[in-house]
């Protein structure tokens, strides 16, 4: 089979793992649901991932690093953080599939907070460049900071997405002061 149909199937397996993830759940997702979705065989699912766990985990990683992407580029070019906040939450609220897709990943199955690996040294520069002008002096600081404003931003976008939080200027600013004056 050629790269890029094997390529392309990772792709809709991928996406078919967000789609049932964010809309019933990590618990949910089976091989067969999401080779139903991709108009494949379940064993497709098992040869290009491994297992359930597999899906699960490249479909999480996939949307994360898109993310920090994309929070990188805002970063660049956008110096307040609390604007860049706004505007990521704006996209996840008109996108809402990857977001709570990563949301019920990250509360079900969890992000080990550690400072050991490669992907963490990434995380703490970014938190670094991302806060800047933040109380945390350490690198534990800097990760827990960092870990309590992401979750933040994946929480309210479920409860606004949900229409738990109406989605209006003054909800917003009051979200906004309680987690960056709150954390900062």
């Amino acid at each position: 089979m050629a790269r890029r149909t094997l390529i392309d199937i990772d792709n809709r397996i991928i996406e078919a793992v967000i789609q049932i993830g964010s809309e019933e759940g990590i618990k949910n997702i089976t091989s067969n649901k999401v080779a139903k979705l991709c108009g494949i065989s379940h064993f497709t699912c098992f040869e290009h991932f491994g297992t359930r766990q597999g899906m699960l985990d490249a479909a999480a990683l996939k949307i994360e690093n898109q993310f920090l992407y994309q929070l990188n580029e805002l970063i660049q070019t956008e110096n307040n953080i609390l604007n860049v906040w706004n505007i990521i939450l704006d996209e996840f609220i008109a996108k809402p599939n990857k977001p709570l897709y990563y949301w019920y990943y990250y509360k079900e199955i969890g992000c080990e907070l550690t400072l050991n690996t490669e992907r963490a040294a990434f995380l703490l520069n970014f938190a670094k460049q991302v806060f800047p002008n933040s109380n945390a002096k350490t690198d534990l600081e800097y990760m827990l900071l960092w870990d309590g404003i992401i979750e933040m931003m994946f929480y309210y976008t479920e409860k606004i997405t949900k229409g738990l939080i109406p989605n209006t200027k003054e909800a917003r600013d009051y979200i906004t002061k309680i987690i960056f004056y709150g954390i900062l």
